[in-house]
């Protein structure tokens, strides 16, 4: 029973995790499902996905390349593997500067091919960054030989370093560090890089990715805000460009990017006042939605703040309108940062802009694109909003990969994974249209907690989750996990579908659409009690399902990850109320009960906490309120020492002849004489009691004062 109250309470506390205006509910799978497949390295390995295709992926690791083939159902081989250590010299080198034995290997970080023939390798090579070009496919010998270029600028000098490279054009642009340190950060092409310690240019920033569009490489970022500087430290989320036909500039500028400007990346909850998700950790490549080119990104808080992870959708259209519009500058260290108005910013050519030849750009013009890099304008989130947010440390997103499909209605989705710092696999989409709709179809176990997600990707039918020593292999559906309509249907999973002539759950292309029954419909083949109309927003379970009433779509529901796999307890917020009422219930019945017992336990043996006399005052009755003689003293002396005190019904007051008043001295003893039966130390005593008594109503006047010291030895 406890346990059962334990998991409901865990249930209560991850109530939490996912956001209230969603309204759907993820369900966690614990274990990983059936059709996995694995490929296993050593944690300290520190892989990296440095290239993917739609049949093979390429990883760089510790002191090693690896080629795998994604074959069919995920199956997972290793058909080539470089093998590429740092030398003896290298490795006791990096051990004098201070690092650690781990550290001082050669972690591969970029792999480019440069035809299809030929590719170029670049590692750590302990902390002194090498490249090498290698034959395509790749050879497992050691090729020491093989002559080394120096990597300063296009290669991390540490294996945990965050950059990000992109080869395009036959160039290599890198976003990485320039030194031993760290200190020294730059976005490098052969020849050009950014300005050093400029900290308006880069100002310790972690490049997170890199892809080339247009005219264009772009880099995508955080870092320490300069703008928000006067008001104290933070870290914004950017995007930065260059122009990939980018010389330099005249003279000085040779060496110098003359096109590098950055805008700000605005993923928040819209408010009065927005919470904002600046901590840029994840982005896909430009891919296509709904006709326009966008990028998909994960966002979280800093590592300092609340726990909250969050997906934005962002259109290359208006990252690029945010490069044409107004430059942010600052007067001077005490001025706030303002926009720069068009009087003083140079004409044609407009700071920033791609030319033919940027050598013959006038210095005026590269030197305002130099101390000017920032824009005014931040680039907004597609829809306004997140496509989905989450909170809680065990949900915070770390990687993301997005899959476009067809659905059984003939609809394109565009389904999105992403992946967690506990190891799990979120599978959701977002519907536009009156408002954008957040489906959530499942969030499953891929990892064993505890360890991170660092990287996903899409490999023909499969999402293939990076960590820092495996890679996991997982379809991107199951249908036939799915055994009733209202399972196959009731998901939204826009790849499966319901086939009406075989009664099964079908993944959409196998048969034609109109054989399948889509996620919008409602037919015989699924009556209504198989669906659950009740729409309830739930936070941390997986049983909101309904419908709605205008469109017929199911909306705001998470349902079904993985039914072959035991479910670790799964609630609905209406389940938890009704627990966490009934437990109070119980608690308190439990607790009244327990008071009464123990009541009525020390009223047996403890009369003084009912409130009888206390031990030392048995000689008072003060609790019957009785009162003898004229001035109405208490009685004491004789007193009933029953467990359960029972006034007399005929008390027996002493009585004085009228022809002689007592004495004061005699009245202070007699009121000691009252008459009640007791028992003391378990002997009854009412024999002696009425002797004497008696005794002192006979004869009063002859009342005597070693009389009363005999009484009160007698029973005292």
């Amino acid at each position: 029973m406890w346990r059962t109250l334990l998991g409901i309470f865990l249930s209560c506390l991850g109530a939490f995790a996912w956001d209230r205006g969603s309204g759907y509910a993820p369900h966690i799978v614990g274990g990983l499902p059936r059709a996995h497949h694995e490929f296993t390295t050593n944690s300290t390995d520190h892989l990296r996905l440095l290239s993917a295709s739609d049949s093979h992926v390429v990883l760089g690791g510790r002191n090693a390349l690896y080629n795998i083939s994604v074959g069919l159902g995920g199956k997972l081989d290793l058909t080539g593997r470089l093998i590429w250590g740092s030398t003896d010299a290298h490795r006791e080198l990096c051990t004098l500067k201070g690092k650690q034995e781990s550290d001082c290997q050669n972690y591969v970080r970029i792999f480019a091919e440069v035809t299809p023939e030929r590719a170029l390798v670049c590692g750590t090579n302990s902390y002194k960054p090498m490249c090498r070009h290698y034959s395509i496919p790749l050879s497992e010998k050691d090729d020491s030989d093989k002559e080394n270029e120096e990597a300063q600028g296009r290669c991390p000098y540490s294996p945990t370093h965050s950059s990000a490279y992109t080869y395009t054009d036959g160039h290599l642009f890198s976003g990485t560090v320039a030194d031993f340190s760290g200190a020294d950060p730059l976005i490098y092409r052969e020849n050009q890089r950014t300005e050093q310690y400029d900290l308006k240019q880069l100002n310790q920033p972690a490049f997170v990715s890199s892809t080339s569009y247009d005219q264009y490489a772009f880099f995508f970022f955080r870092e320490i805000a300069m703008e928000y500087m006067n008001c104290g430290k933070a870290v914004y989320s950017r995007v930065g460009r260059v122009c990939k036909n980018d010389r330099g500039g005249p003279a000085i500028f040779y060496d110098r990017w003359t096109s590098f400007l950055k805008a700000r990346l605005n993923c928040s909850l819209p408010g009065e006042y927005p919470f904002y998700f600046d901590y840029l950790a994840a982005t896909t490549d430009v891919v296509k939605l709904e006709g326009q080119d966008v990028v998909y990104g994960v966002f979280g808080t800093p590592p300092t703040s609340i726990e909250g992870s969050a997906v934005c959708v962002f259109r290359m259209r208006d990252i690029l309108e945010a490069f044409e519009g107004p430059f942010k500058a600052q007067k001077d260290t005490r001025s706030n940062w303002l926009p720069v108005s068009n009087n003083l910013t140079p004409g044609d050519p407009r700071p920033g802009s791609c030319v033919e030849d940027s050598r013959t750009l006038p210095s005026s013009t590269v030197n305002f694109a130099k101390n000017h890099p920032l824009m005014e304008k931040a680039v907004s989130a597609l829809y306004g909003e997140p496509l989905l947010v989450t909170t809680g440390s065990q949900l915070r997103l770390t990687a993301i990969a997005v899959v476009p499909t067809t659905g059984p209605d003939g609809r394109t989705y565009s389904v999105l994974f992403a992946g967690t710092s506990d190891g799990r696999l979120v599978k959701f989409y977002a519907l536009s249209g009156n408002g954008l709709k957040k489906v959530v179809v499942s969030e499953t176990q891929i990892l064993p907690p505890g360890q991170a997600v660092k990287q996903l990707t899409a490999v023909g039918k499969q999402i293939l989750a990076v960590s820092e020593g495996s890679v996991v292999s997982v379809p991107q559906s199951d249908c036939s996990n799915y055994t009733n309509c209202a399972s196959c249907v009731g998901t939204r999973d826009p790849f499966c579908g319901w086939h009406e002539e075989s009664h099964s759950c079908r993944e959409v292309g196998t048969v034609p659409l109109g054989h399948l029954l889509d996620t919008a419909a409602l037919h015989d083949v699924c009556p209504e009690n198989n669906w659950v109309e009740e729409r309830v927003v739930t936070h941390g379970t997986i049983s909101s399902v309904g419908r709605d009433p205008q469109s017929g779509f199911l909306v705001h529901e998470t349902n079904h990850t993985c039914p072959e796999i035991a479910v670790a307890g799964a609630y609905t917020a209406q389940t938890m109320a009704i627990a966490l009422v009934v437990v109070a219930a119980v608690a308190l019945a439990v607790g009244g009960l327990v008071g009464i017992v123990v009541g009525h336990k020390c009223r047996m043996e403890c009369p003084m906490m009912m409130g009888g006399p206390p031990m030392e005052h048995r000689n008072q009755l003060t609790w019957s309120k009785s009162r003898h003689m004229a001035h109405s003293k208490d009685i004491n002396l004789l007193m009933n020492t029953n467990q359960f005190y029972s006034p007399p019904a005929s008390p027996h007051p002493v009585i004085f002849s009228n022809a002689q008043e007592p004495t004061p001295q005699a009245r202070r003893k007699m009121d000691n004489l009252g008459l009640v039966d007791f028992d003391v130390d378990g002997k009854d005593r009412r024999h002696e009691s009425k002797n004497s008594t008696e005794s002192l109503e006979k004869d009063p006047q002859h009342f005597k004062t070693d009389t009363l010291q005999k009484v009160k030895k007698t029973y005292i």
